[in-house]
């Protein structure tokens, strides 16, 4: 069993799961460092991705991170009808604030990361 020096939780939506975005090279690098450091990092999203995220998801086992996901996550049926650009959505305010609150249960994390900029709101639900 390993022990770690810290527990990190980064809240991530899948929407924005790109593999060649600024979040996405953050995260990989962040996870290069919590692995030379000894940290636990743990990845929330918002929902599964079924083809979009898999490069991403095994990139990310690979560098120690465990992937959480919310169990019976709502269905967005509504995020194709955005015009212009997305905006902030509840359904996945409400699935991130979900895992974050599965994940809770059995991990108490020193540090929350919040990826997309409506993220902070989870906790305030």
């Amino acid at each position: 069993m390993a022990f770690y020096t810290k527990r990190i939780a980064i809240l991530w939506t899948t929407y924005s799961l790109k593999d060649n975005n600024g979040v996405y090279h953050f995260v990989r690098s962040f996870l290069k460092i919590a692995q030379k450091n000894n940290w636990k990092v743990d990845i929330l999203f918002d929902r599964p991705s079924s083809i979009k995220g898999e490069n991403s998801y095994a990139e990310f086992k690979s560098l120690g991170a465990r992937l959480l996901f919310p169990t019976l996550p709502i269905e967005d049926t509504i995020q194709q009808y955005y015009s212009f650009s997305v905006g902030i959505s509840a359904i996945e305010i409400a699935n991130l604030q979900k895992c974050l609150l599965e994940s809770l249960q059995t991990n108490l994390y020193d540090l929350i990361i919040c990826e997309p900029m409506f993220a902070n709101m989870v906790p305030q639900l």
